[in-house]
Formats: C-alpha cells, sequence, structure tokens
C-alpha cells in the first residue's frame, strides 16, 4: 500500500477481470437454503444468491412484457 497525502492509505485499481469462484449457499433476500441448480445459476451468471423466488422477482421484464393486452 501506498501513504496518501493526507494521512489515508490507498491502493492499486486492479483491472484485472475476476470470476466468481465460490457462492454463498443461502439466499441473499430471504436466507433460504440454495438448491444445486440455484447455486449452478448464480455461479454461472456471476450475480448474487438468490433462491427462485427471487431470481423471478429480479428478472428484468421485456418491452412487449409492459404492453397492455387488447392495446393493438
Amino acid at each position: 500500500m501506498r501513504r496518501a497525502r493526507r494521512g489515508g492509505y490507498t491502493r492499486d485499481m486492479d483491472l484485472e477481470e475476476r470470476t466468481l469462484e465460490t457462492v454463498g449457499e443461502h439466499c441473499e433476500e430471504c436466507g433460504a437454503k440454495l438448491t444445486e441448480s440455484e447455486l449452478k445459476q448464480a455461479m454461472e451468471s456471476g450475480g448474487p444468491a438468490l433462491c427462485t423466488v427471487h431470481a423471478v422477482e429480479a428478472t428484468p421484464l421485456g418491452d412487449d412484457a409492459l404492453d397492455e393486452p387488447g392495446a393493438a
């Protein structure tokens, strides 16, 4: 570490891409124990460890999902 001018410490910025090698065994929202498929999904996406219920809630909707039915 290098010493900063005003008494604090700074670290060099690391720009190397990192991969997610481990993920928590519990949902970050509700704390439920994750299944093997939920763990696999979290590892592959590099995203948060979420149970199926909360993963669906976090999935963004497409443009056509926002259209009102019969508004053609």
